[in-house]
């Protein structure tokens, strides 16, 4: 009990903390005085390019996307026709980042437009090494939305460019060696991709485990073209034994199950397809890789429809559909088309025109940054509260309940089993002791006497007969069950226990169904068995009876048995 206590009121004092926290943030967002984001401009100001690009990128390699941006945008902001070819770049570079995010938010439309931009300032700069990489970038882009023509011949000039470079950047060389041979793999073209695999064995690229992979994925994608399943099969488990520990190895894992389920497919082994496809969804699904997935539904979907199994085939559409708007549809096709038209008109022009519109989604983001933290903290101040009030709300009605339950317990203590008590004269005292007192008899002496005989047998059936526990018990049978009119037993009942034939036997019921909640073995059974048990027809009559007895709801008060038990 006690640490329940502590644990509350510690819980309580931390979210009165919090909620002192966001009124804090409240007020000075309210201020005109105190404007984060005036002082966060501040100070980007007073660093240089490379400093924000260094911060930046550091943001961005611990994955805090969102964090970076406002520095990369600060970067690709101060950019003029009169700078320097240094301080040129430096904007390029930061404008291939903001690329690199939205590529990662899968917004391809946004990514290619800044790319493409990046691209145009280190061509005019005449820095072929960044252009090559950038290039690289935006074949990512055409790859994932299956344009592989397209990224396989930017993806062929960045490895070439990087197997002449000396000296050779060797993990950014082997890099661009896996994307070409991955992408030859999904052309289909069997001997484009068989050149790309004996170029790496006639390189010794396979021995490098960044080219490893690729290697083994790409000769089970080429046997599976020459018709030798097995060997197909073969490969593609292998792959899975060399998958580089990167950041996208769920993709490669997904990628090569999906081989697997290939290979079998050709072996005419359908039901092994759809195993190998199901584990590649599993590992798809965990970074939402969703190329693969649409590949991957698409093949099943074929598979249900030869087995004619229609319910599967109709559920996987539906997935393939979705995945399938969201990436491929022609829409984004056409806006990527039109962005390469809109690279190659007036540079200068389109650089001004670029430049506003980063200035005004500079200065959107920051207001919408400012309106979602006041708004969100005004929401969480007032969830809090509610939250606080509920919480105490909750506490108190628990202690009430549990006072109510033990006075209900001490109460059945005193009874020491007893479900009513013997019957007594109830009569007023003084009133028969001034009318004796006058010599004149207040009531017939055998009147009394039968009532205080009937009080007896009453209590006499309730307490040894299970009649009362009969949901069609009525004050008939009770007549009848002591040789007597129901008139004699309702007076008796009125006089000896103080109150009417109902509220009598629903008091002793309610009674029964405290000793059985009380008991472990009845504390398996449910609230509706017990109510049927102790003669209630339903939960409906039972409740409010059992409410106005103890002050305790059924369910809480079998609650609070359990846990004394």
């Amino acid at each position: 009990m006690h640490t329940k206590n502590y644990i509350l009121c510690f819980f309580k004092r931390s979210l009165i903390g919090l909620l002192g926290l966001v009124g804090f943030f409240n007020i000075s967002f309210a201020l005109d005085g105190f404007d984060f984001f005036n002082m966060w401009q501040e100070d980007t100001h007073t660093m240089c390019s490379d400093s924000l690009l260094k911060k930046g990128e550091h943001l961005y390699d611990i994955g805090a996307f969102h964090s970076a941006l406002p520095y990369f945008n600060e970067v690709l902001g101060r950019y003029s026709l009169e700078m320097k070819s240094q301080e040129k770049l430096s904007c390029a570079r930061a404008s291939n980042d903001i690329g690199m995010i939205y590529f990662r938010e899968y917004n391809y439309v946004s990514a290619i437009k800044r790319y493409l931009w990046a691209m145009e300032i280190a061509r005019e700069e005449k820095n072929i090494e960044y252009e090559r990489k950038i290039e690289n970038n935006i074949a990512g882009v055409y790859y994932l939305i299956h344009e592989y023509e397209k990224a396989y011949s930017m993806f062929k000039r960045f490895f070439e460019y990087n197997l002449k470079k000396v000296p050779r950047d060797s993990s950014v060389f082997f890099k661009s060696y896996s994307n070409l041979v991955m992408c030859a793999m999904d052309i289909g073209d069997k001997r484009r991709l068989s050149y790309v695999l004996q170029l790496g064995e006639k390189m010794k690229l396979i021995s490098n485990p960044l080219t490893c992979y690729p290697y083994y994925v790409g000769y089970a994608t080429y046997y599976r073209f020459l018709g030798k399943a097995d060997s197909s099969i073969f490969f593609a488990k292998k792959s899975l034994l060399h998958i580089p520990n990167t950041p996208n190895r769920n993709s490669l894992i997904a990628k090569s199950y999906q081989q697997i389920a290939l290979g079998y497919l050709s072996k005419k082994n359908q039901n092994v397809a759809l195993l190998y496809l199901d584990t590649s969804n599993e590992y798809g699904k965990k970074n939402n890789i969703i190329d693969i997935l649409i590949e991957n539904y698409a093949l099943q979907s074929d598979i249900f429809k030869q087995q004619g199994r229609n319910t599967e085939r109709v559920k996987v559409l539906e997935k393939y559909t979705i995945l399938k708007d969201s990436l491929l549809n022609l829409h984004t096709y056409g806006q990527l088309k039109e962005l390469e038209f809109y690279a190659r008109v007036s540079k200068n022009e389109n650089r001004i025109i670029l430049l506003q519109k980063e200035q005004q989604e500079k200065a959107g983001m920051i207001k919408l940054q400012k309106y979602t933290i006041t708004i969100g903290s005004i929401f969480i101040f007032f969830l809090m509260l509610f939250l606080i009030l509920v919480l105490k709300q909750k506490h108190s009605l628990n202690q009430n309940y549990r006072l109510l339950y033990e006075k209900q317990q001490e109460l059945l203590r005193l009874a020491n089993g007893k479900l009513i008590e013997p019957g007594i004269d109830r009569s007023n005292k003084n009133n028969k002791d001034s009318v004796e007192s006058l010599g004149v008899d207040s009531e017939d002496q055998k009147t009394k006497e039968r009532r205080k005989q009937l009080a007896i047998g009453i209590t006499e059936i309730i307490e040894n007969a299970d009649l009362v526990y009969n949901a069609d018990f009525n004050l008939d049978m009770l007549a009848k069950k002591l040789n007597t009119n129901t008139h004699y037993i309702s007076e008796a009942i009125h006089e000896c226990f103080g109150k009417n034939f109902t509220t009598l036997v629903n008091e002793v019921r309610i009674k029964r169904a405290c000793i059985y909640m009380n008991m472990p073995e009845y504390q398996k059974y449910t609230l509706d068995f017990i109510a049927h048990k102790v003669g209630f027809k339903s939960r409906a009559t039972f409740n409010p009876a059992f409410k106005k007895y103890t002050g305790i709801i059924p369910s809480q008060y079998l609650k609070l048995s359990k846990k004394r038990s």
